[in-house]
């Protein structure tokens, strides 16, 4: 029994590869009404945590600075370009989840946002760095640790869940 994912063997040349492809006929990867609204929760779940995110850290600009100098991974004039572009990335790539622009690659961007802040937590808990982990900046302060770091991989998880519900001939 063949599901939506299928291998099969390729001669290339000289080389044989296993390749596992999508079925042709699958025009989606989540079947159905329930795939879509796992897509939809998706996209509005981290669109939604990415906007509060946005709107947290432009409300307080120096605030959020702090959070990022208080991990120490970059230097001050990087941690200044971090805290000016990264609300308006957050932003952009919320409203384009609510919204349903350019859905697929605002889930790879925002799995590689969370990606980036699971790897900056975990840093800060080996380094025993008892900072606010600067997640919604001055709207909701909380230090960083195992709630903090759970909410960043479920929010990945997410990101690729709705990514992976997304049509494959999608943006």
């Amino acid at each position: 029994m063949r599901g939506p994912f299928w291998s099969f063997i390729r001669w290339n040349g000289e080389v044989m590869s296993v390749m596992t492809v999508l079925d042709s006929q699958q025009e989606s990867r989540c079947l159905g009404w329930r795939g879509q609204l796992v897509l939809l929760a998706c996209a509005w779940g981290v669109g939604g945590v990415l906007t509060f995110a946005a709107l947290g850290h432009l409300a307080n600009p120096v605030f959020f600075l702090g959070n990022v100098v208080q991990y120490d991974l970059v230097s001050l004039p990087f941690a200044r370009l971090v805290a000016a572009a990264l609300p308006w990335i957050e932003l952009s790539l919320g409203a384009m989840l609510i919204m349903g622009v350019y859905r697929k690659t605002a889930f790879s961007v925002a799995g590689l946002l969370f990606i980036l802040f699971v790897i900056a937590q975990s840093i800060a808990l080996i380094r025993g760095l008892d900072i606010d982990c600067g997640c919604f900046g001055a709207l909701v302060e909380r230090p960083v640790g195992s709630g903090s770091l759970g909410l960043a991989a479920g929010m990945f998880c997410a990101a690729m869940l709705g990514r992976t519900c997304m049509p494959k001939h999608a943006d």
